[in-house]
């Protein structure tokens, strides 16, 4: 009687261990599966002043990334040193991958029409976007209220010229 009662309490402990060992299948499988059905890349856009703290949540895109992405857009499109008609054709092709087929089509027909309005050669840019902000030499301090900006050969102030002074 005594192996009987041994026997009958070795398979009650292996049918436990079964029942232990396909809990823990389970729950491995259902972890592999919830890893395979996660997203492989999260996309965080990361404000440009962190100072104050940022809570993000993924996918979010803030106003900050968009207008800082259609700045950058825009300033590459609008830019031609030499030729316009074939750097303008150029920028829109190459920034091509970043705007919509719809606004690649207006930017095309913006091209056939700024060519022959005759806007596409230097001289004409109608942005007159210079790239490299203030120069090399950057903003001059006047005073604590007043900058120089030198751009090219002309000269700007904020300073109020002496008329405007007799004025106020």
């Amino acid at each position: 009687m005594k192996y009987a009662d041994l026997n009958s309490s070795l398979e009650a402990h292996i049918a436990t261990l079964r029942v232990v060992i396909s809990v823990l299948t389970l729950i491995n499988f259902s972890l592999w599966y919830g890893w395979n059905q996660s997203k492989n890349d999260i996309r965080i856009h990361i404000p440009p002043d962190i100072r104050s703290g940022a809570v993000l949540k993924a996918d979010e895109v803030t106003p900050a990334n968009v207008y800082a992405f259609a700045s950058y857009i825009f300033q590459q499109l609008n830019h031609w040193e030499r030729n316009g008609e074939k750097d303008y054709g150029l920028q829109i092709f190459m920034m091509s991958a970043y705007l919509t087929p719809d606004f690649t089509e207006f930017l095309t027909n913006d091209l056939d029409i700024r060519g022959r309005g005759g806007e596409l050669n230097p001289e004409t840019n109608p942005w007159g976007l210079a790239l490299d902000g203030y120069g090399k030499q950057g903003p001059t301090k006047l005073s604590e209220v007043d900058l120089s900006l030198s751009k090219g050969n002309s000269v700007q102030t904020n300073k109020p010229t002496t008329a405007e002074k007799k004025d106020e």
